[in-house]
């Protein structure tokens, strides 16, 4: 009795997985085959991708995801994304108008597609299969390259996707502002050299040294703030803050504190490097490299 009845449940259990790897392996060759007779590539917006992972031509992969309503990277780091790079890549992968479908193919490898030069994979939603896109050789004739998607033996040429376009590393695709706040709302600003400290902060609109005797080119606060809020980031040196002496930053000797009504940041600055000087930034546990320009803010005073 035993045996017949785990013979009848294996057997439904058989019958149940053919069923839906049958529905499912059918559901699949029709959704490639509009796709393959579709204009287009893929059969939504890049406003639909929730998820999504680059590897580029150089094997680098990135993997990112949607964070309210910009991005976030999650790997090979975690950190803030560059909303407008991020953005600015699906658009010209997805859904991406196709210029030239090649059938009949014999060797992937004739197209640089087996093994594939680099790819994306897209998540829409998490019931739905993410869409993998294969990048491979530029076409003969100029800058496009051919593409093909997982699971289809079929390649196209699309009028936007480029080796330049799915080059893009995790540099690109990160977000590299160092403040990116209104210059206009902050309230006061602490410049510490070495071991004396100047304090300033906004009266009306203007600016005023807390100390009434300091010697201080006040007209030129606006201008360094300006650079300061709209700085961006050159390098990332270290993805971390485990070894703050080799970059000068163990006793950094500048250091900017900067308040708005909402929040405090500072910048510390270490060793020159060329035009370039390191920093580390509240917030940021990382050391990067920035317009050594930004230190003319500690040449005010005594002018």
């Amino acid at each position: 009795m035993k045996i017949r009845t785990t013979l009848i449940l294996l057997l439904a259990l058989i019958l149940t997985a053919s069923y839906f790897l049958l529905v499912e392996e059918r559901q699949k060759r029709n959704r490639l085959e509009r796709i393959r007779e579709s204009s287009k590539l893929l059969p939504y917006s890049h406003n639909e991708v929730q998820r999504f992972t680059h590897i580029n031509l150089n094997k680098e992969r990135i993997e990112m995801e949607r964070c309210g309503t910009g991005w976030r990277i999650t790997f090979p780091v975690e950190t803030k994304g560059s909303d407008s790079a991020i953005n600015t890549l699906l658009m010209q992968l997805v859904p991406n108008l196709k210029t030239e479908i090649i059938t009949g193919i014999r060797s992937l490898g004739d197209f640089g597609l087996n093994p594939p030069r680099a790819a994306s994979i897209l998540y829409t939603g998490p019931t739905r299969e993410p869409d993998t896109i294969y990048f491979g050789d530029k076409i003969p004739t100029g800058e496009r390259c051919y593409v093909r998607l997982a699971g289809s033996d079929t390649v196209f040429i699309t009028r936007e996707i480029t080796h330049q376009v799915v080059d893009k590393g995790l540099f690109q695709l990160r977000n590299k502002d160092l403040l990116r706040i209104d210059p206009s709302s902050i309230e006061t600003v602490t410049l510490r050299s070495g071991d004396t400290a100047m304090r300033l902060f906004r009266d009306g609109g203007a600016w005023v040294a807390e100390d009434p005797a300091a010697n201080v080119n006040l007209s030129a606060v606006e201008p360094n703030l300006n650079r300061l809020t709209n700085a961006v980031i050159f390098e990332f040196v270290r993805e971390d803050t485990g070894d703050l002496a080799s970059y000068g930053l163990d006793d950094p000797p500048y250091e900017i504190t900067i308040r708005t009504a909402q929040d405090t940041f500072y910048v510390r600055y270490g060793d020159i490097a060329g035009k370039m000087v390191y920093a580390t930034r509240s917030g940021l546990d990382q050391i990067f490299l920035l317009d050594a320009r930004l230190l003319e803010i500690f040449g005010i005073s005594g002018e």
